[in-house]
């Protein structure tokens, strides 16, 4: 991850990295070392989260072997979660295994 190995000297810092000397005033390097704390934090908020897979539109049609004009009717009828962006339409994967168990069903009335 990351690590800074400042050495303090008077009211500045050194640090030496690739042959290169940079000097610091303690200010900035507080500073430096709380940022680094936030990005810590948020690191660890998004490695807590599992990443979701998503499919898009032509995927999860190609894997449940169903039309676009099926695809559209499960749409709009409130059956499939997606996500639109733009033009495209993202399906959670987990939604392939709710088509086969069954909970997807037309209504006759559409």
């Amino acid at each position: 991850m990351f690590s800074l190995n400042f050495i303090p000297v008077s009211s500045i810092y050194v640090m030496i990295m690739s042959k290169q000397v940079y000097v610091f005033d303690e200010e900035f390097v507080c500073r430096l070392e709380n940022d680094l704390k936030i990005i810590r934090q948020g690191l660890e908020r998004i490695n807590a989260v599992p990443p979701q897979e998503f499919l898009t539109a032509s995927e999860f049609m190609a894997r449940v072997k169903i039309s676009r004009w099926k695809f559209d009717m499960l749409v709009n009828q409130g059956l499939l979660s997606y996500k639109k962006i733009g033009r495209k339409f993202y399906v959670p994967a987990g939604e392939v295994s709710r088509y086969f168990s069954g909970e997807m069903q037309l209504s006759d009335n559409s």
